[in-house]
């Protein structure tokens, strides 16, 4: 189902995965550029890893195994994140990372 947004939204109603058709909705209609003047040299390089992991879908408790930190510590580097880059939510971190090639 992946790129194909009409599919996956058929799928989630056949199930009844409110969740599923929630969370396709943000990410069609989230904008794929970066935020005009963001840079990633803005975080630092553990911020930066943290990032990448997000954007290759990782969820904060996976990221936070990965990094040997506890889940609150990603979430306080997630919303640091998201104002230094004035972003609102992991699907525009995602294409805000792609968008940088980090």
């Amino acid at each position: 189902l992946v790129g194909r947004p009409a599919d996956a939204l058929a799928h989630y109603r056949r199930i009844g995965h409110g969740a599923g058709i929630r969370r396709l909705a943000e990410i069609v209609s989230v904008p794929a550029e970066a935020p005009a003047g963001a840079r990633i040299e803005v975080l630092t390089a553990r911020a930066r890893e943290l990032a990448r992991l997000i954007a290759a879908g990782k969820s904060n408790r996976d990221a936070a195994a990965s990094m040997s930190v506890s889940e609150k510590t990603v979430e306080k580097y997630l919303t640091s994140m998201y104002a230094k880059l004035s972003l609102t939510s992991r699907i525009q971190l995602a294409r805000f990372v792609d968008a940088q090639g980090a």
